[in-house]
């Protein structure tokens, strides 16, 4: 849980993490985003500074938003009109099932 960052994990920790996540937590989901510590956004005029400067304002941002307790909007799921009415009836054979 992301939003227990600042209070369970030290920043270095967060930092490497970031870096190489199978290093820290092997056989993790979470996608190498800073391969051999580059950022994917180096160069790009939108986001300004170095590798670490990508990688430290991340790892702020995660320390921020567990501090202020920051969440994020998830967005409203939209549920279609069924028109067809449920059939209680069913395909299945209730004698295979009294067992």
């Amino acid at each position: 849980n992301l939003s227990l960052t600042h209070q369970r994990l030290r920043r270095e920790w967060v930092h490497q993490w970031m870096v190489i996540p199978a290093w820290i937590q092997p056989g993790t989901n979470m996608p190498q985003n800073f391969a051999d510590g580059v950022s994917p956004y180096l160069g790009d005029e939108k986001y300004p500074g170095d590798s670490a400067d990508h990688i430290n304002l991340l790892v702020d941002f995660l320390y921020d938003a567990g501090t202020t307790n920051a969440r994020a909007p998830l967005p409203k799921s939209v549920v279609a009109d069924v028109s067809d009415e449920f059939d209680d009836e069913g395909d299945l054979d209730e004698e295979e099932f009294d067992d």
